[in-house]
């Protein structure tokens, strides 16, 4: 193996272990059971965690719309996450009662714990400074 070879490597391991989240919207059918929906999200490979944000809502007598947060890890049949994402789309697409899905972002959801953790760090160091 070459070096070019080994590095390849090395990141496809690491991406394969990095979760990520993503905020979605689902257009749906009203007649399809949601849960079962999102259930069959959820058995797609790669897939941790699918979270409804808020109730879904009515945009016509036969369709809602639901905004999703899924937290996923790439699996090792993907290169790349916007491989990834491109398959989880066209998998969440083709299930009963789907008329579209939406991916709107992708973060590193390890990135967003430490940004939130370091947020929560200076708040506290400010209201220690201020009380003291």
């Amino acid at each position: 193996m070459n070096s070019k070879q080994i590095l390849k490597s090395l990141i496809k391991e690491e991406i394969r272990h990095i979760v990520w989240e993503s905020e979605c919207l689902l257009h749906t059918d009203r007649k399809e059971n949601l849960t079962d929906i999102l259930t069959g999200i959820r058995a797609l490979p790669g897939i941790t965690i699918v979270t409804l944000v808020g109730a879904s809502k009515a945009v016509s007598e036969f369709k809602e719309i639901s905004k999703l947060k899924i937290k996923f890890v790439p699996s090792a049949l993907s290169p790349s996450t916007d491989i990834y994402i491109k398959f989880m789309s066209k998998r969440i697409r083709g299930l009963d009662g789907v008329y579209s899905f939406q991916v709107k972002g992708a973060i590193n959801y390890q990135d967003k714990l430490d940004r939130e953790r370091t947020e929560r760090a200076k708040l506290q160091k400010m209201k220690g400074k201020l009380g003291g």
